[in-house]
């Protein structure tokens, strides 16, 4: 489903309100995730709650519109919710796994040194010397 929206979101051209223009379904990857991490303004987080207040809004217009009466705006501004759900979605996991990747990372090199330590004291005075020799 997820190529489906973003085949769809090309296909329409969909654009995305923010505080520095509209965006291109592209840029969702280049901003910021979040609002404090943003230094234009614009984040995934932001342009998101923006159109969930919209899509909000919209639902509490009619209790009565079925789904096969739904307007062309109203499609597009659920396409947009979507895909910025996917993009957040996918962004939050790949800051996920290179914290992941960070932390395995920093624990490897702990370990390494730890076993560089407990190598040396087991060195004899002979085994000491024999490497200053070498050297």
């Amino acid at each position: 489903m997820a190529d489906d929206i973003f085949m769809q979101a090309t296909r329409c051209r969909l654009r995305f309100p923010s505080p520095i223009g509209y965006l291109r379904t592209e840029d969702l990857w280049s901003i910021a995730l979040t609002s404090e991490a943003s230094t234009n303004g614009a984040s995934v987080e932001g342009v998101g709650a923006a159109l969930l207040a919209r899509q909000q809004q919209r639902q509490d217009q009619s209790v009565l519109r079925s789904s096969s009466s739904r307007s062309e705006d109203q499609v597009e501004l659920d396409l947009q919710v979507a895909i910025i759900r996917k993009v957040a979605e996918i962004r939050e996991d790949e800051a996920e796994a290179k914290t992941l990747a960070a932390s395995k990372a920093s624990e490897r090199r702990r370990l390494e040194r730890l076993l560089a330590q407990k190598e040396e004291q087991e060195l004899t005075a002979e085994q000491i010397q024999a490497r200053l020799d070498s050297l």
